[in-house]
């Protein structure tokens, strides 16, 4: 979970991970993970680090990760998350409501 307060030490921790395993999914959500945040100066380049955000209730989406072949085209086809592009952000489509 991304907070406002741990959002910088996350952010250099991802893209540690993501320069040493690039196949591992890096996926930020909680009340601070929005697109916009990261498009903020000191957050940019999100494409580079960062798999996807889950911007809603991710009870649901995060069990689809989990079981998600490596790699970003995976995460394309599962609902409820936004993917980083350079210069922007893909929807993947409204997040299946969790009941």
């Amino acid at each position: 979970m991304v907070s406002v307060w741990s959002a910088p030490a996350l952010i250099r921790l991802a893209r540690g991970l993501k320069a040493r395993t690039p196949e591992t999914h890096i996926v930020f959500g909680g009340p601070s993970a929005r697109t916009a945040f990261f498009d903020l100066p000191p957050y940019a380049g999100a494409a580079d680090y960062l798999d996807a955000v889950c911007e809603g209730d991710g009870e649901v989406i995060f069990c689809e990760i989990a079981t998600a072949e490596p790699g970003r085209a995976a995460l394309a086809a599962i609902p409820g998350l936004a993917l980083p592009v350079p210069g922007g952000w893909i929807r993947t489509g409204p997040a299946v409501p969790v009941d």
